[in-house]
């Protein structure tokens, strides 16, 4: 009988337990640093932003930027450039979101090797930073003195985020619903970084469908619109007057497209008074039939950094040009090789034999 009644006891215990637990309700858990972050920190960041070490041949390895994520007073104080790495409670600001959320094919996203974190990966850290970004009792390692109004910052402070900070101050967000069904659906419409009004555009998976009466579908947008990638769409000289007028257009791909020389000189040479493509940093070319006669337009371009034009029409001669006219721009254009030494010439010192 007492076993009985034990046994009885079990089970009603067992069933109680049951019914508590699928009758309370289920809350997501806020992320923990040490248990949800710091993982992938560790396993994803900290090779380029942890401390200083010594490499293989003995030298002094620092960690990028001047960012250690490896710390709580170090992750707090942010990089060289700026203190709003992490900014508790906005992870809209907060650097190391905006970084890790960038396209995978962006220049700037992090990791800048390996895979790129996974949706999930991003979204517990962001969901962590605004929740506050608690340490709770980690600390990990010391140091990393904290600024006074650390976290207070307004948002990107280095190279291409800051350069889309300024040129979407004071830019109203579109509407979602008109970023919905763009070009016919064929457009994918994303912020250039979290919160930003700012648009970047691109067409994978559609370009051959991509026309210059496609291409038309961007009119309500191209006031937002600051990194366009075409490449390789069916897009010819019709479309560059549509490009032309969207005035904060930092980065735009056009290789391999119809675009030609002339086209792109009876566009960038309007009358006197029209300021043209005034922030493009970037400009990829290539392929296209961009010649010397379109470098002369180009090389006015005020804050052009990059341009790409492999395997075009363009000379050497035109390219030296422009690199002698525009020193700090980059002109990606020919493989130079050493002239092929002559014949009979020594690639060392005259071996002695014996």
């Amino acid at each position: 009988m007492y076993r009985s009644k034990k046994l009885a006891a079990c089970v009603w215990g067992a069933a109680a337990s049951l019914v508590a637990l699928y009758a309370a309700p289920t809350a997501a858990a806020e992320p923990t640093f040490a248990t949800d972050v710091w993982p992938i920190l560790e396993a994803n960041c900290i090779n380029c932003h942890g401390p200083d070490r010594k490499d293989s041949r003995g030298r002094l390895r620092k960690a990028k930027a001047g960012l250690r994520l490896d710390g709580k007073g170090h992750i707090l104080a942010g990089s060289r450039a700026t203190s709003t790495v992490v900014v508790p409670g906005d992870a809209a600001k907060s650097m190391l979101v905006q970084l890790i959320s960038l396209p995978h094919d962006d220049e700037e996203i992090m990791p800048p090797k390996g895979e790129p974190l996974t949706k999930a990966q991003i979204a517990t850290i962001t969901k962590w930073i605004d929740s506050g970004a608690d340490f709770g009792k980690w600390q990990g390692a010391a140091g990393g003195k904290v600024p006074a109004g650390a976290g207070a910052g307004e948002g990107p402070k280095t190279s291409l985020q800051k350069i889309y900070g300024e040129v979407g101050k004071g830019l109203e967000p579109l509407e979602a619903a008109q970023l919905q069904g763009v070009c016919g659906g064929l457009a994918r419409v994303e912020a250039v970084l979290p919160g930003s009004p700012l648009l970047r555009v691109s067409f994978s998976s559609h370009e051959k469908e991509v026309t210059d009466d496609v291409l038309r579908g961007l009119v309500p947008l191209r006031g937002h619109v600051a990194h366009l990638d075409l490449g390789r769409v069916a897009i010819t000289d019709k479309s560059l007057q549509l490009l032309a007028s969207m005035p904060r257009l930092v980065r735009l791909d056009l290789q391999w497209t119809a675009v030609s020389g002339p086209g792109l000189v009876a566009t960038l040479t309007p009358e006197p008074s029209a300021a043209l493509w005034t922030q493009l940093i970037s400009l990829n070319l290539n392929g296209t039939k961009t010649n010397d006669a379109a470098l002369v337009p180009l090389q006015k371009l005020p804050k052009l950094q990059h341009l790409y034009i492999w395997d075009t029409p363009v000379t050497v001669e035109a390219s030296d040009a422009l690199r002698k006219a525009r020193p700090k721009l980059r002109v990606r254009h020919q493989l130079r090789l050493p002239a092929p030494a002559p014949e009979g010439a020594r690639d060392g010192p005259r071996r002695r034999n014996g």
